[in-house]
């Protein structure tokens, strides 16, 4: 089952959280097809610290961080109307979670708003309604000038005991639906843009995620040979090449833990993945819990 994420344009962008930087590898190969295609392989991994501490079991409102992936943009604050949520969020990486107190426990409004320098406003009012106990991620997406706030409501139903769980979350406009394998088996086919998976239960230990998709490129006229004066040449022949794009992400998965992969472009406009480590909602009181060692 999918969820489709609420998209909203907004103004200009003047915008870099808390985690450490990303380390990525790239590999490109072409192999060449029939003149019609071209497919093109390219392998990324990348890798986030990205720790979570456990809520208080005290927490009674909802928790909310950023994730920043807009190329090319410099830090970014959050705010829930005037008060402050998230501050310097970087590029390609999430903010630690905040606790935002809520008026109704069973269902609150928020009005979320992301600025960048200069105390520039770039995007929002973000309407989206939190009860006690839920986590969201205000993924700040698009490009300088044309951003779009995304809410992923993080409907992970707790963690699970021996077990870890892991969704997936494109956010690359522009980039064709997805299909996506774990360890060589189907994850979740077609994810287009904008949408958020469910979470999976997975073994924890290291697991290999594969993100694939097919984009068709500017068409282009195949060379001719040259003719004879006396032969009447052939009409020219476009050719349609296409290329496919496998992106891998290594997991090293822990029992307990909640998950998310994030598809999205860097600075290149390259696509690549980021792994990130979710919060469970631990005001779920039948919530299974990791046994103490």
């Amino acid at each position: 089952m999918q969820s489709r994420i609420l998209l909203l344009p907004v103004f200009a962008l003047a915008f870099a959280g808390c985690n450490s930087p990303q380390e990525s590898t790239t590999t490109v190969t072409e192999v060449p097809q029939s003149p019609e295609t071209t497919v093109t392989t390219t392998t990324t991994t990348t890798t986030m610290e990205n720790a979570v501490a456990a809520r208080p079991s005290e927490a009674t409102g909802a928790f909310v961080r950023g994730v920043h992936v807009v190329p090319g943009a410099g830090p970014i604050e959050l705010r829930e109307e005037s008060n402050s949520l998230v501050k310097g969020a970087t590029f390609g990486n999430a903010s630690p979670f905040v606790e935002v107190a809520l008026k109704e426990n069973k269902g609150t409004k928020l009005r979320i708003s992301a600025f960048g320098e200069g105390n520039t406003k770039v995007a929002g009012p973000m309407p989206v309604m939190v009860s006690g106990g839920e986590d969201l991620s205000v993924v700040v997406n698009g490009v300088p000038g044309n951003v779009v706030l995304m809410p992923f409501k993080h409907k992970n139903h707790g963690s699970a005991a021996g077990k870890a769980k892991i969704a997936f979350l494109h956010a690359a406009k522009g980039l064709p639906p997805v299909s996506i394998t774990v360890d060589g088996k189907s994850f979740r086919k077609s994810v287009g843009y904008g949408i958020a998976t469910d979470y999976e239960t997975i073994a924890p230990g290291r697991h290999t995620m594969k993100v694939d998709y097919t984009e068709s490129l500017a068409p282009v006229v195949a060379s001719t040979p040259i003719l004879p004066p006396d032969v009447t040449p052939a009409p020219p022949v476009v050719v349609k090449p296409r290329q496919h794009v496998a992106l891998t992400q290594e997991m090293d998965l822990v029992a307990g833990q909640v998950y998310s992969i994030t598809v999205f472009y860097d600075a290149e406009r390259i696509p690549k993945l980021t792994l990130l480590e979710d919060k469970f909602v631990p005001t779920l009181k039948n919530a299974p819990k990791e046994p103490a060692p």
